[in-house]
Order: structure tokens, then sequence, then C-alpha cells
């Protein structure tokens, strides 16, 4: 019996170290010499291991550059995977470009321009698969109060009426109901407490209840329960300050305060209905935030959290398919940053991810389809980039 178990053993571990032999081991010429004609000793030959033993390293690759170089845009997932990109500063000008990034086939292609020059505007996807810009400032930094939207089916633009109070520096937040809360932002340099609601299905615009607070340069955030998170900005200080607005009630409402005020932050809704508000910029415009906090909305409680390795404003927070969140760039005081990091809502940790291949921050990041990361664009250390960069993150578990 013994010896029966040692012989099947023995078959057992030659069965399996042939398998690893036979799918591992190759030997390949390095010219089009004759097999036959050459030995394993012969430094033509090398020995290498298939990808199933040397999986790829993370890194950010090169994507295909835009045609023009820009910060300040925004970027769109649209319902075909393609990537929309509108708007943004070049140098000293304001751009109408618009350009559609495919990841199928890496290239870029130029869409129609937008109707108006603008930056520091909004764009949100809509229910029915356009997309729906938003104030903004021109060429001549004049605030935009009107609205226009890009159909992806015809390629077009068309306008979408005027708002109550021209805006930048705002947010844009579909509601669950289909139409698209606008919060806050600048007029001529005063923070706005007025807010508007769009109905796509009448292109109009409707006032809606004030904010407790005027403000710019805030975060919002759409809450599980179809309430709206609105966090920081500015009104003659950064703020501290947080409420919540109710669709259905139609009113703003004070909840618990951040414990450092902060603009130019992220906010990014967990998987748990928990908000990760991390970093900003403070009043100055020139310090960057390094503390990092969890809401918990329910319980209008904030919850202990790690904190992160760099303090970082104007960066992009991506919310991964595996509940992390991916950080990426921005600036720290004002040079711009390559690092970037993931946040576990699982281990309430932080972890250094790989850096990008160049510095940037007011650029923009899109999870794709595939899982993978696009940033696009933003401002580097001496130059306004028209680069883009891809990451997978799969492979930095």
């Amino acid at each position: 019996m013994f010896t029966r178990n040692v012989f099947r053993a023995f078959t057992i571990m030659l069965t399996i170290v042939f398998l690893i032999v036979s799918m591992v081991l190759f030997v390949v010429p390095a010219s089009t010499k004759d097999i036959m004609n050459s030995s394993a000793e012969d430094p033509e030959y090398f020995i290498f291991l298939p990808s199933i033993l040397t999986p790829p390293l993370p890194s950010w690759d090169a994507a295909a550059s835009m045609d023009t170089g820009r910060y300040y845009h925004t970027a769109t997932l649209l319902s075909d995977g393609r990537v929309l990109v509108v708007g943004g500063k070049s140098d000293n000008s304001v751009l109408s470009s618009v350009e559609l990034y495919n990841p199928s086939t890496n290239n870029w292609t130029n869409a129609s321009n937008m109707i108006v020059t603008r930056w520091f505007h909004t764009a949100t996807l809509l229910s029915d698969g356009r997309v729906l810009v938003v104030g903004g400032m021109d060429n001549s930094n004049v605030f935009l109060g009107d609205g226009e939207i890009y159909d992806p089916t015809t390629n077009s633009w068309s306008a979408a009426g005027n708002l109550t109070n021209a805006r930048a520096g705002h947010t844009a937040t579909l509601l669950s109901n289909g139409r698209v809360l606008v919060v806050g932002g600048s007029r001529n340099g005063n923070a706005l407490a007025s807010t508007e609601l769009f109905d796509p299905v009448t292109n109009s615009w409707t006032p809606t209840a004030d904010l407790n607070t005027n403000r710019f340069a805030h975060s919002a955030t759409l809450l599980p329960n179809g309430r709206v998170l609105v966090a920081g900005g500015y009104f003659g200080n950064i703020l501290s300050n947080i409420e919540v607005y109710d669709p259905v009630q139609n009113n703003w409402e004070s909840v618990a305060n951040l414990s450092e005020a902060r603009q130019e932050h992220t906010a990014t809704l967990l998987p748990n209905g928990h908000v990760l508000i991390a970093g900003g910029i403070d009043s100055t415009l020139t310090n960057s935030i390094w503390s990092v906090e969890l809401f918990d909305p329910a319980l209008n409680s904030w919850i202990p959290t790690a904190q992160w390795s760099t303090a970082r404003g104007e960066h992009t927070a991506t919310l991964l398919p595996d509940g992390r969140v991916l950080m990426v760039g921005g600036r720290y005081g004002v040079s711009p940053l390559t690092s970037t990091e993931f946040y576990s809502p699982t281990t309430n940790s932080w972890t250094p991810a790989v850096s990008l291949t160049s510095s940037r921050y007011a650029h923009t990041t899109t999870l794709l389809p595939d899982g993978r990361v696009l940033a696009v664009g933003g401002k580097g250390s001496n130059s306004i980039l028209s680069s883009a960069e891809l990451y997978d993150p799969a492979l930095d578990n």
C-alpha cells in the first residue's frame, strides 16, 4: 500500500513537471538559423517565460494625443463607450473645439465645435445619451448664462435655453427623475446661492430653492436616496459647511460641517453609501490640503479615515469597479503632480499607485467600459498638455 501511494505521488509529480516544462520553457532562435544546426548553448538562443508567469506590470501607458492641448475642460463617457472632451483653455485662448476618443482604436477624432467657447463649465450625460454643457466663461472671461446639448448620433449641438443666472465654477448633477440640478457658481467674482433645474424633455430651466450659503468651486454628490450633498467651496473664504438638497421637498438642509474647509476638492460616493471628500486648495490658492474626510449621510456624521500620502488639489478621483478610489495627479501648492494613490473602503487605507508619465492638474480622468482609466490633458510643469494616458488598475491589486 505504501509503495503504491509513493508510486502514485511520483507519477503525479512527474506529470506536473512535464506540463510545466512543456508550457513554460521555449528555446527561440534569435535569427533564422536552422534549429537543427544549433545547440541550446548557442548564444543566439535564449529561454523565456510566457506571459502566464510574467504578467504585465501596472503602468500608465501613452494613449494617442488630442489635436489641442487643454485644461479646465470636461470629459464625458458616452453610451457607446467613446469619451467626449469639450472646451477648456489652451495657452491664452478659450476653446470651442470638441474631440472624441475611441478606446477600441486608440484614436481621437474632431467632433463638431460648440456654439460658443467656454471653460470652467460643466458637462452632464443625460438619460437619453445626449450631453448637456452649461455655463462657464468665454474668451473674454464673460460669464455664460446659456446651455447647449451635444447629440452623439448626429454629431451636432443645439441650444438648451438660458439660465436665470450666468455662472461658472458651479456643479450640475443628473437627478433620478432625469432633470439636471445646477448649483451655485460664480458670476463676475461673486459666489451665487441660486440653483436651477433643467428639464431635457421641455428643454427649459426652472429656478429652484436657494442654497443656505453662496458658493462656487464646491462639490455635489448624488446620494442613493436621490438627494444631493453639496460640500465646501468658496464665499469670501473657503467653506466647511455642507448642505443637502431634497428634490421632493425642494429645500436645502444643513448637515454636519467638514472638519477642514476646502475648495477644488473631490467628493466620491462609495459603494457603501459613504462620501469620500479629499484634498483641495486653501483660500490663498497656493496651498494644497492634506486632510481626507469620510461622511455617512445616513447618520449625518463623520467617520475617522486614514490620511493619504500627498496633499493635492485640482486632482481627480475615479471610483473603480472593485470599489477602490483612484486619486490622480493634481497640484501640491503650485507644483503639478505625477503621483497617484488608491483608497480602499474595505480596509480604510491608502496605497501608492503607479505614477503618471506626465505631471498634470486641471485634467480629467474617465473610467472606460473595460475598466481602464483614461487621463486627458491638464496643465503640466511647463506646458498645457494634449497628451493622454491609460492605466489598468486591475494590474495593481
